[in-house]
């Protein structure tokens, strides 16, 4: 039958209008899946709809726009580290600088950089003196490339992810920053960094009333296609930064705890932050900290999620912490056994309930009232 058909005489006009159609057909398709990979964005990308349409129907002006103010406020409850940052921001782009960008006027600030078509503006910072958080807008004047956004959006998550190529601060390999926000567009990427500093502060109350934060960017790098920090596409650059975070002290919270386990596990204090909670933990002698995991619950018993995957922060973000209970477990009993026995449980028992157990040492403590 094929070969009857092949020989079927055909115009040239009419395979021109297939072909046409069919050219048609997959940039139609092409467009709607990356307006769908635009809306799985989440809420934040909700929020720039308007712009969005403005920018397709007039591309050219993309570049007018490098900068969006108040993105604390309008992220913040999107990414995987949420928190009230907006309550505690440090605004470094005034509104007037940011008018001026939007209207595409050059504007002398440190904290707006451009190397090879690429503008990178850090706009806001708080610091809760166990991280630090930068509002980022990143764009690019000749667009991003699909593949950026289309692995880097999960319509699950909420949120897409860019990562910044650092170098050391020991002088060793570079390592890779992820900041978490959306795509508002082909140019334009909107996102939250945060920089874990545990450590700044101790278990006496004492700490550093701000900080002086230099993050040095030698490349922008996408999502790989399963999760990882692809290196293609890649843009390469120098962006500079020195950004001041204050800190309030009275919005710290410290509670001296000394628990002692059976195994000499110690943990000897507690940290509250307006974003996170953290605890000290101390290892006997001749075992390693880094073989036991820290869980804080809340004043209901319910687990607090990490609030970063490579800190054992803990966030308060919409949480009642005035009284929290902390387990330290053997690191491999909690992540091949514990983890997920609890399932099992989970309807006769809080999490609380369930690790108070299994723990190696624990602790409940109340804040006072402030």
């Amino acid at each position: 039958m094929r070969d009857l058909m092949n020989q079927v005489p055909v115009s040239d006009r009419l395979d021109r209008l297939v072909a046409d159609s069919l050219n048609q057909l997959r940039a139609e398709q092409k467009r709607k899946r990356r307006q769908k990979l635009f809306a799985a964005a989440g809420g934040a990308a909700a929020v720039f709809a308007c712009a969005f349409i403005f920018l397709n129907v007039n591309p050219a002006l993309a570049v007018r726009l490098p900068v969006i103010g108040e993105l604390f406020d309008k992220i913040e409850e999107t990414i995987s580290y949420k928190g009230d940052y907006s309550d505690h921001s440090n605004i470094l782009l005034p509104e007037k600088e940011i008018n001026k960008l939007e209207a595409g006027e050059i504007v002398d600030s440190p904290y707006v950089q451009i190397s090879n078509g690429i503008t990178v503006a850090v706009s806001e910072v708080t610091y809760s003196g166990q991280a630090v958080y930068l509002a980022m807008t990143i764009h690019n004047e000749a667009a991003f490339p699909e593949s950026f956004y289309e692995n880097s959006v999960s319509g699950e998550i909420g949120y897409q992810t860019l990562y910044l190529e650092c170098p050391e601060r020991n002088g060793g390999d570079s390592c890779l920053m992820r900041v978490e926000g959306c795509f508002k567009d082909e140019y334009t990427f909107i996102g939250i960094l945060r920089h874990d500093t545990t450590g700044f502060i101790r278990g006496d109350g004492s700490g550093v009333s701000g900080i002086n934060y230099f993050l040095k960017i030698d490349a922008i790098r996408g999502e790989g296609p399963e999760g990882e920090a692809a290196a293609i596409p890649r843009y390469e650059g120098e962006w500079n930064f020195k950004v001041h975070g204050e800190l309030d002290m009275n919005q710290i919270r410290t509670v001296k705890v000394d628990a002692v386990g059976v195994d000499g596990f110690r943990i000897k204090g507690l940290i509250r932050t307006p974003y996170e909670i953290y605890a000290e933990v101390e290892a006997p002698e001749g075992r390693d900290a880094k073989r036991c995991f820290t869980v804080i619950c809340d004043a209901n018993g319910n687990r607090l999620p990490l609030q970063a995957e490579t800190s054992e922060n803990y966030s308060t973000y919409q949480r009642d912490v005035s009284k929290v209970s902390v387990f330290v477990c053997d690191y491999e009993e909690y992540m091949e056994k514990l983890e997920q026995g609890y399932s099992a449980v989970s309807d006769e028992k809080t999490y609380a309930q369930y690790l108070s157990g299994y723990a190696l040492v624990s602790a409940e403590v109340t804040f006072e009232a402030e």
